[in-house]
């Protein structure tokens, strides 16, 4: 379910700009019928909404106390290059739908938003997006040791902030190969 909160976050203003773009105060509900722009403005505000939910958890992680870990960091490195290939690829692409003159559009734009995800969250990198680097996060595979344990490990980790050799980090794990990180 993370992985799905990280592709949804990444989305947040792919939605907001559907929204913009849909928007129209209805005089009635039954012009949610024939301009199809106003339902799917309602529905981008409750994935919108869900979104944010999970931003918000992600904030409380770190007072939950629920982080394993420390992690002691010996080679950190940035792959954050990779992610304006997600914004030219698909963003773009999904944003020249026209959304308020046909369902079929609606519904094509829907498929291509859930198969996105899907593609994105089934090949773990749900993490390769614009999104998360206005949001602060940053995205390293790092190398290191789980202090304690004496275990080597070279993990992907979402980061809020920057982190070097040396650094310390609390960790819960996404997926086999993801950890999102508070660095300590």
């Amino acid at each position: 379910m993370k992985k799905w909160g990280f592709y949804l976050l990444s989305m947040a203003f792919f939605l907001i700009i559907v929204i913009i773009l849909g928007f129209k105060i209805p005089e009635s509900w039954s012009d949610c019928y024939t301009q199809p722009g106003i339902c799917i403005s309602i529905v981008c505000i409750l994935v919108l909404f869900v979104a944010t939910i999970f931003y918000i958890y992600l904030h409380s992680v770190k007072s939950k106390g629920t982080l394993l870990g420390p992690i002691l960091i010996s080679e950190a490195k940035n792959i954050n290059f990779d992610i304006m290939s997600f914004f030219a690829s698909y963003c773009f692409p999904l944003v020249s739908f026209s959304i308020n003159n046909s369902w079929r559009h609606v519904i094509v734009l829907g498929f291509l938003f859930i198969l996105i995800g899907k593609i994105y969250v089934g090949a773990d990198i749900y993490y390769y997006n614009p999104t998360l680097l206005l949001f602060g996060f940053r995205v390293y595979r790092v190398k290191g040791t789980i202090v304690g344990a004496r275990d080597e490990i070279e993990k992907v980790v979402i980061v809020r902030g920057i982190i070097t050799n040396g650094d310390k980090l609390k960790y819960i794990p996404i997926d086999k190969t993801t950890y999102y990180a508070i660095k300590i």
